[in-house]
C-alpha cells in the first residue's frame, strides 16, 4: 500500500512539473470566450472591443508611421480541459489600424 502511494505522489509531481510551464506561460494573455469573440465587429474602436472582452488584450505589436498606426492584441480562449488546449490553447488575435478593428481571427 505504501509503495502505491509513493508511486502516485511521484507521478503527480512529474506530471505537474511538465504541465506547469505551459499553464503559467499563458498568464500574460487575458482570456476571452467564444461568445465575447462573436460580439466583436470589424470597425469597432479599441475601447469598444475592450468593453466586450472585459479587459485589454496583450499588446503583441504596436507600430506607428506617418500614415497609420497598427496594434495587435492577443487573447487566449477561456481554458477548456482537453489535452490539446492544455499545451496549445487557442489564440485570438485582433488587428487594429488607426484605432479601428480591421481583422480578427481565432487560431484553433
Amino acid at each position: 500500500m505504501k509503495g502505491w502511494l509513493i508511486l502516485f505522489v511521484v507521478i503527480l509531481v512529474v506530471v505537474s512539473a511538465i504541465i506547469a510551464p505551459f499553464y503559467f506561460s499563458n498568464k500574460r494573455y487575458p482570456k476571452i470566450t467564444l461568445e465575447q469573440y462573436s460580439h466583436l465587429e470589424i470597425g469597432m474602436t479599441v475601447e469598444e472591443a475592450v468593453e466586450i472582452a472585459e479587459k485589454p488584450g496583450y499588446l503583441a505589436s504596436d507600430k506607428t508611421t506617418t500614415l497609420y498606426s497598427k496594434q495587435e492584441y492577443e487573447y487566449r480562449e477561456k481554458f477548456r480541459w482537453t489535452f490539446r488546449t492544455l499545451f496549445n490553447p487557442p489564440q485570438i488575435v485582433l488587428h487594429f489600424i488607426n484605432g479601428r478593428l480591421e481583422e480578427k481571427y481565432w487560431n484553433k
